[in-house]
């Protein structure tokens, strides 16, 4: 309790305010305004995924913010305890974005695979404590605990991979183009009107021409041309277009389908393809035993289960 109190005076100044959560964590995991699109939504599933097994969220009634509670080392921080796994994310998705490459993803995949068998190093065990249960001891910051690191490296790495596969799709999904509409093009530049509300379309640098006393004379023999048309046969030439550009969209439609199924197989194919190419998963990964004693002849140190309640002793005392 003491080291919680402690810990908790040290509440940065920015949580301290009553602000949006996603926000706030969206910035604590170095997210600029212009990556939004593409990596804010990394903030607000961040905050809805699942915490590690020894992390607890509580709500400071005096401010409002959350702080959470790490049960194994019994202290507590204003940090999300995923903040650092997400963060690699986020560094993936920049990458990505400065030098796209075919296969980005699935070597992005198996270096934090890696990255998590790395930190299995420092872990040995399990060890038989007095009591007949099985506890582990990290030779790195000298901790102990009573679950297998390898179900908490496998967690993190399921996680990572889960927002990988996600950030893959978000970036894949931003390089499409959207299809130009019919008569898109004719909007870039400035709509002239008529009296009567027609529009006018434009050539050139978008500018309308005067209308001269000789264009009007013509303008004026077209109407009369026009009041005088069969409109039997116009409808029957509209009725003939109308029918072409059904068959156009019938056939846009069919070309859409068909480019669909291929996006389907080819996804298929990627990800039988990244089963097969998946690495073992971090369960089966062998820990070291006790190390050896320097000097002893080989003698082997078996670390005490009792490190941390001993090192919590000291500090009451």
């Amino acid at each position: 309790q003491q080291q919680q109190q402690q810990s908790m005076q040290h509440m940065p100044s920015q949580l301290s305010a009553r602000c949006d959560p996603v926000s706030a964590f969206a910035q604590e995991l170095g997210i600029l305004p212009e990556e939004e699109q593409f990596l804010g939504w990394i903030a607000e599933l961040g905050l809805r995924s699942s915490l590690p097994p020894q992390w607890e969220s509580c709500n400071d009634l005096s401010t409002g913010c959350t702080y959470y509670v790490d049960h194994d080392r019994q202290t507590s921080t204003w940090d999300h305890p995923l903040l650092p796994f997400l963060m690699r994310i986020v560094d993936i998705g920049r990458d990505y974005m400065r030098s796209p490459q075919p296969s980005f993803f699935e070597e992005a995949k198996r270096r934090l695979w890696q990255e998590q068998r790395d930190e299995l190093e420092v872990w040995h065990g399990p060890f038989d404590s007095t009591s007949g249960q099985q506890y582990f001891v990290n030779s790195g910051n000298g901790t102990t605990s009573s679950r297998d690191p390898r179900d908490d490296a496998q967690f993190v790495y399921e996680l990572q991979s889960g927002f990988l596969y996600n950030l893959e799709q978000v970036l894949a999904s931003a390089e499409e183009e959207p299809p130009l509409t019919p008569g898109g093009h004719w909007r870039d530049g400035p709509v002239w009107q008529t009296n009567s509300g027609a529009e006018i379309l434009t050539l050139g640098d978008g500018e309308a021409l005067a209308a001269t006393p000789r264009t009007r004379g013509r303008l004026a023999a077209l109407q009369q041309t026009a009041t005088n048309i069969d409109h039997t046969s116009t409808l029957r030439v509209m009725k003939q277009t109308a029918d072409r550009l059904r068959v156009v969209c019938l056939e846009e439609e069919e070309a859409q389908r068909i480019k669909l199924r291929r996006l389907v197989a080819a996804r298929k194919r990627r990800g039988r393809r990244q089963r097969d190419l998946s690495p073992p998963p971090l369960h089966a990964v062998a820990l070291k035993a006790a190390q050896p004693i320097e000097g002893s002849g080989g003698a082997l140190r078996r670390p005490a289960p009792a490190t941390l309640a001993l090192d919590a002793d000291e500090d009451g005392a």
